[in-house]
C-alpha cells in the first residue's frame, strides 16, 4: 500500500484536489452528528482535524484486516482439524441441532447441540443459495469467527481440550497458555474485529495492543505465520501517521 495517500490529510482524490470538510454540510449530515461528535471531541473542536481523524481511523481499521485474515483462516483450519480428530466423522456435514436429532440421539456424541445448530444453519443457508455441491470446506469457511472462539469455552473442556491447546492448535505457545487464557485473548480480538466490521472508532481502543496480540497468537501457531504478518502488515506505519 502506498502510504503517501494517508500521510497527506487533505488529498482525497487522484487529482490531488483539496477538500474542505468544514464546508461540506451535506457530507457532515450523511456521516451523522453523533458519529462525528466522537472525532470532534478528539480534535478539540476542530472539524478539519476531526475529519482527518475519521479518515485515518478507516485506514487504521483497514491495516488490521490483513493480520485478522491470517489469524482467522489459520485458527479455523487448526480447530476444524481438531474437530475432525475428536469426532471421527465429517462433522460439517453430519452436525445437527437438537431440534433435528432423530429420536433425540446426538449425531456427534459429546459435541453440544448449540454449535451443531450453528453448523446446521450455515449448511442449510449454503444449500439454499448455492448451485454448487456444498462441501465440508464450504461450511468451514462460512462459520463466523465467534463460532471458533466459543470452542475455547469451558463447555468444551472434555470434548476438545483434554490434551491441552498446544499440540494441535498452538504448538509454539508458551507453557502458560491454557484453554482459558487463549479464550480470553481471542475474545479480546473478536470484540475488536466486530468494532472494525461495524465501522466503529478503534484508535481509542488500544489498536497497538490488538496488533501485538494478533502477531503473538499467530506465533503460537507457526513462527513463519508470525513472520509473514509482521513483515507484510502496514499497521505500524499507518498508526504512526495520526493526523495532528
Amino acid at each position: 500500500m502506498n502510504f503517501s495517500r494517508q500521510a497527506n490529510p487533505y488529498l482525497l482524490d487522484r487529482n490531488g484536489q483539496n477538500f474542505v470538510f468544514a464546508q461540506a454540510q451535506a457530507l457532515k449530515e450523511m456521516l451523522s452528528q453523533p458519529r462525528m461528535a466522537v472525532y470532534i471531541r478528539e480534535a478539540n473542536g476542530d472539524p478539519e482535524l476531526a475529519f482527518r481523524l475519521y479518515r485515518w481511523n478507516i485506514i487504521l481499521s483497514e491495516s488490521l484486516l490483513m493480520p485478522f485474515h491470517f489469524l482467522e483462516v489459520a485458527l479455523r483450519n487448526r480447530l476444524s482439524d481438531l474437530l475432525f480428530a475428536r469426532t471421527n466423522v465429517n462433522w460439517p456435514m453430519v452436525a445437527f441441532g437438537d431440534r433435528s436429532w432423530q429420536q433425540n440421539i446426538n449425531p456427534i456424541p459429546g459435541f453440544p447441540a448449540t454449535p451443531q445448530w450453528e453448523i446446521e444453519k450455515t449448511r442449510n443457508k449454503l444449500n439454499g443459495n448455492s448451485r454448487r455441491v456444498v462441501t465440508a470446506d464450504c461450511i468451514i469457511s462460512q462459520m463466523m469467527f465467534g463460532f471458533w472462539v466459543k470452542l475455547f469455552n469451558a463447555d468444551y473442556d472434555q470434548f476438545l481440550w483434554t490434551g491441552g491447546v498446544h499440540p494441535k492448535v498452538f504448538p509454539h505457545a508458551p507453557a502458560n497458555v491454557d484453554r482459558n487464557y487463549a479464550r480470553r485473548k481471542l475474545e479480546e480480538l473478536r470484540i475488536m474485529r466486530n468494532r472494525i466490521a461495524h465501522h466503529e472508532i478503534i484508535f481509542t481502543k488500544r489498536p497497538v495492543a490488538t496488533n501485538d496480540l494478533l502477531e503473538e497468537i499467530c506465533d503460537w501457531m507457526d513462527p513463519d505465520l508470525h513472520h509473514l504478518v509482521r513483515t507484510t502488515s502496514d499497521f505500524r506505519k499507518v498508526n504512526g501517521g495520526r493526523p495532528q
